[in-house]
Formats: C-alpha cells, sequence, structure tokens
C-alpha cells in the first residue's frame, strides 16, 4: 500500500513522496526500520500507520498503543523538526472480530495525543469496505483514492514545525499554484501481504 499512496500522492502534483513496503510489519518491526530511514531526517512530516499485525497477531490493545507510540516517538526523534501524524488503525472485514480492539486503540491514540506530541488522523472513520478489496485487507483503488485526501487535508489543517517549511512561501489550496514545497516523511504500516510500509520525504 505503501507504494499506491506514495504514487498516488506523486501524481496529484503536490508533494514528493517516498514509499517503502515492509510486508507483514508490526509496528516494532518499524520502529527499527524507522532508525535506517535517512529520508526522514529531511523531512517536515512523518505519517505513521501501524498496528494491524500487531493485532491480528494476538496483541492487546494496550500493547499495540505501547508500540504505536514508540514509533512515533522513535519517528520524532530522527528528526525533532518533524510534525509527525499517527494513523488510526483500518478496520477490516476479513477479520471482523477485531475491530472492536481496534476501535478500542484507536480512540486511546486519539485521546493521547495532544499530551504525547504527535497529531492524530482519524482514517478510520473515513474509509469503509467499499475502499476495501474483496480480501477485506487492502485497499482498492478508491481506497487508495481516498486515503490520499485524508493524508493530505490532515497536512494542510497542521502547521509544520520544521524550519524548513518556513523558508519559502505558504502554499494556496483550491485552482491556485502550489507555491511551496514541503518535506514529508509518512510511515505506514498496516496489515499483513504488503501493506505494512515507511512512506518518507514528502515536499508539499
Amino acid at each position: 500500500m505503501g507504494r499506491f499512496l506514495a504514487g498516488s500522492i506523486n501524481k496529484r502534483g503536490h508533494a514528493d513522496c517516498y514509499g517503502s513496503v515492509n510486508p507483514s510489519a508490526t509496528a516494532e518491526d518499524l520502529h527499527n526500520k524507522a532508525v535506517q530511514v535517512s529520508k526522514i531526517q529531511e523531512a517536515d512530516y512523518v505519517v505513521v500507520m501501524a498496528g494491524s499485525n500487531n493485532v491480528s497477531n494476538g496483541d492487546r490493545p494496550k500493547e499495540v498503543i505501547t508500540a504505536m507510540e514508540q514509533l512515533a516517538t522513535q519517528c520524532k526523534n530522527n528528526n525533532p523538526g518533524a510534525t509527525v501524524v499517527l494513523s488510526s488503525i483500518l478496520h477490516r472485514t476479513d477479520k471482523p472480530h477485531l475491530n472492536r480492539s481496534i476501535s478500542t486503540i484507536n480512540h486511546v491514540l486519539k485521546k493521547k495525543a495532544t499530551s504525547t506530541g504527535y497529531v492524530f488522523m482519524d482514517s478510520a472513520s473515513q474509509i469503509t469496505s467499499a475502499h476495501l478489496k474483496k480480501d477485506g485487507l487492502h485497499l482498492n483503488d478508491s481506497g487508495v483514492a481516498k486515503f490520499t485526501k485524508i493524508i493530505e487535508g490532515t497536512i494542510r489543517q497542521t502547521p509544520s514545525t520544521s524550519a524548513r517549511s518556513h523558508q519559502t512561501p505558504p502554499f494556496h489550496h483550491g485552482h491556485q499554484r502550489i507555491e511551496r514545497p514541503l518535506s514529508i516523511p509518512v510511515q505506514l504500516s498496516g496489515v499483513r501481504a504488503g501493506v505494512p510500509s515507511l512512506l518518507s520525504n514528502w515536499r508539499w
């Protein structure tokens, strides 16, 4: 999913986004990956999507929350000037019995976002079963398009803390020309079969 989202974002001409896929990765796996990905250090935003594999593996909500917060913290440590955006975990139709735990995790992450220093992106409330492939797990074409818009909308509403983002004129919306390139790292981890991924280095 990471590569598809990066490509979708880049095609819209609003960002220079890098995608890295980590099949079957957990939040802990991506924590280690974040240490190695140098592009995170170049970005104004890091968007993290993780936790679905943890839930599928039987981790308790408290364990998943801790792992996701540690991942967000690691991304922030790698780039103190970046704004870290943590996505909610998407609900699944392949294993609907997991959705109760997913909802609990999302609720706590949203509640704790301000105090822990990351921005919460409520993607789960906007992605429905109609946005998933028949496997009930991966985003279909409309899902990728929808998630792209969710990320873009979140970034537009979230001022960057990076010094780089203040060195160029502010960007404009609508039909006006976007003048400011921003560097945005996005970290995505999700479910099995290729969804867990790391998106890095946006220029918005």
